[in-house]
């Protein structure tokens, strides 16, 4: 029997959702009853999926927003929040990968660290900072960042990817320890290897890792090598990543807060 989630009547309120990882988790929560705000820098992409989401009969709205933009950010939430009246779920899931690519270090520059911290941990923090006040007067609510396994890796071709995604988790932590005295869960997923826009440029780790990935002619190749030191020897999808997204926004996950759910095939042990 498969698990059904039920979110009839609720709102989520989705970064990164015009495509890939966040795509799959906006399609699973209008399939579940919830009310879809897609947020997206691609706009094409983004419109379309709201008007596929739109189809399931629930509300849909697409939004391009800045997120590392602490203006345009409170904007969007106060129109949210004058059309929905509140919001029950914020999933954080925009991201982007590095252009640098390591080793060594100094290949990498300051305005690629920054360009990475900006939408990856920035972003989520302007998005959390912007909705605070609807969870504290509601007393309840669910955020799901989306960080990475790359923040318990040692990544020498971007440190600043897993840098960006190790702050993600420590926010998360701090920020579940405070709004838990309000019934607030927050909570991280972490995915493994999945072929998105964030391994796009994968096949430069050829260069950065000399025999690593020889017999690697593709992006998503080097992906699936690299799952395959996992347990399950295998990469996920983002479907994958949505089930265990729904699972922490569920009433089933109400005593979970300040946790990383690992969806790795088996790669992090913690």
């Amino acid at each position: 029997m498969a698990i059904k989630f039920e979110f009839s009547e609720k709102t989520a309120v989705i970064t990164g959702a015009a495509k890939g990882i966040g795509a799959a988790i906006a399609k699973m929560f209008a399939e579940s009853g919830a009310n879809v705000v897609i947020v997206d820098m691609d706009v094409e992409n983004g419109e379309k999926m709201a008007s596929k989401l739109e189809e399931k009969g629930v509300k849909t709205l697409f939004r391009k927003v800045d997120i590392s933009d602490e203006n345009a950010v409170d904007a969007f939430s106060k129109e949210i929040l004058d059309k929905f009246k509140k919001i029950e779920i914020l999933v954080n899931c925009a991201g982007i990968g590095p252009k640098d690519i390591g080793p060594p270090f100094s290949k990498i520059s300051s305005d690629d660290v920054k360009r990475v911290f900006n939408v990856n941990t920035v972003g989520m923090l302007n998005m959390c900072r912007s909705f605070y006040g609807n969870f504290y007067a509601q007393k309840s609510g669910k955020i799901i960042n989306i960080s990475s396994i790359a923040a318990f890796l040692q990544v020498p071709m971007m440190p600043q990817y897993g840098a960006s995604k190790a702050a993600t988790i420590s926010f998360s932590n701090s920020l579940a320890k405070e709004m838990g005295s309000f019934n607030v869960n927050v909570n991280c997923v972490n995915p493994g290897f999945i072929n998105t826009d964030i391994y796009s440029d994968a096949l430069d780790f050829k260069k950065a890792v000399p025999g690593a990935f020889e017999d690697c002619s593709t992006s998503q190749q080097v992906v699936e090598k690299m799952a395959s030191g996992s347990a399950l020897k295998r990469t996920q999808s983002p479907e994958d990543i949505a089930f265990a997204v729904l699972f922490l926004a569920s009433d089933e996950a109400k005593n979970i807060t300040g946790q990383c759910l690992n969806v790795d095939s088996g790669i992090v042990y913690r």
